[in-house]
Parts: structure tokens; C-alpha cells; sequence
């Protein structure tokens, strides 16, 4: 008969949980690590919700995990004020030029994106073509898509044209 054996594991929550907006993660000690705790706290930013996360290691002393979550808090409170809600597209940006019968139209975005940001942070764009752009698309007509990411953000956005596209002439239809 085959041995059944069960792993217990004691997770202990930050000894500051539901205080001053904590909703928890986790806190421990070891001798090499000293007290220990990560915080998880919701702050409103700019009007948003957004979990912001601190990590203490190495609190020596009596009361170590309070220590530890104490500074995790006090990190979370020096970061909110630094977080914020930045636009990084506008509307009628720019994004692409179709050219065709030796003309050029612009292609702008359709609307606008804003994300959590912080300093030293940038977002990135990558413009993506539609796949079946033709010199019959209209003014209006989606050709593609502008990506915004930053870290797990992700916004896509419609990238429009400004006007037809140019058709060919007669004279360049033939050669």
C-alpha cells in the first residue's frame, strides 16, 4: 500500500492587513532573510484603482514583521505619489502615410490612450497594417491598428484614413 504523505504549508498574512488600505499579501521570517513582507494596497490614482505591490526583506529587531510591514507601506505610500494616469496617444495622431498613383494620404488614429505610468517609464507604439489594404479604400476606411503597451497594459486603437486613396490613372494603370 502506497504512502500518503501531506505537505502542510502556514501562509501568514501581512500582520497589517485592513489597515490603511492593505489587502495583504504575505509576511514570514527566516534567520537569513530577517522579517519579510509584501504588500499589496489598492490607491486610487487619478481617479483609477491601482494595486501597487512593495517587498521588505532583512527587518531585524523585536517586532520584525511589523517592522517589515510598516516600511512596505511607507514604500507603497512614496510610490503613489509618483503613479499616475498619463495620456501616451491622442486622437488624430499621425500614424501611418498610404501612397498610391504618386500621392501620399495621411492615416490617424481614432482615439485616444492613457495608462498608469510612473517615471523612467516609457510606452511603446507599433503600428499594425491591415492585412487587405487596397487603393479602393475611402476616407475613413480602417487600415490598421495602433498597439500602446506598457508592461501588462495593452490598448489597441483604430488608425483611420483622411482621405480616399488616390486611384491610379488611366496612364499608370498601363504601365
Amino acid at each position: 500500500m502506497p504512502h500518503l504523505f501531506h505537505l502542510w504549508v502556514y501562509l501568514e498574512t501581512t500582520p497589517l492587513l485592513g489597515l490603511a488600505g492593505i489587502i495583504g499579501v504575505k509576511s514570514g521570517f527566516t534567520t537569513a532573510a530577517g522579517g519579510c513582507d509584501v504588500l499589496g494596497v489598492v490607491r486610487p490614482v487619478d481617479g483609477h484603482p491601482v494595486l501597487l505591490l512593495a517587498a521588505v526583506t532583512g527587518q531585524t529587531g523585536p517586532v520584525v514583521l511589523a517592522q517589515a510591514g510598516l516600511h512596505g507601506l511607507a514604500l507603497v505610500n512614496a510610490m503613489s505619489s509618483v503613479v499616475s494616469v498619463t495620456p501616451v496617444l491622442a486622437t488624430g495622431r499621425v500614424a501611418a502615410h498610404v501612397s498610391e498613383a504618386g500621392a501620399t494620404v495621411d492615416a490617424r488614429t481614432a482615439g485616444s490612450v492613457s495608462l498608469v505610468t510612473w517615471p523612467g517609464v516609457r510606452a511603446g507604439r507599433v503600428f499594425h497594417r491591415a492585412p487587405h489594404l487596397t487603393d479602393q479604400a475611402r476616407r475613413g476606411s480602417r487600415i490598421g491598428t495602433m498597439v500602446v503597451t506598457l508592461g501588462d497594459q495593452r490598448v489597441s486603437v483604430p488608425v483611420r484614413l483622411d482621405e480616399d486613396v488616390p486611384q491610379p490613372t488611366l496612364l499608370q494603370r498601363l504601365f
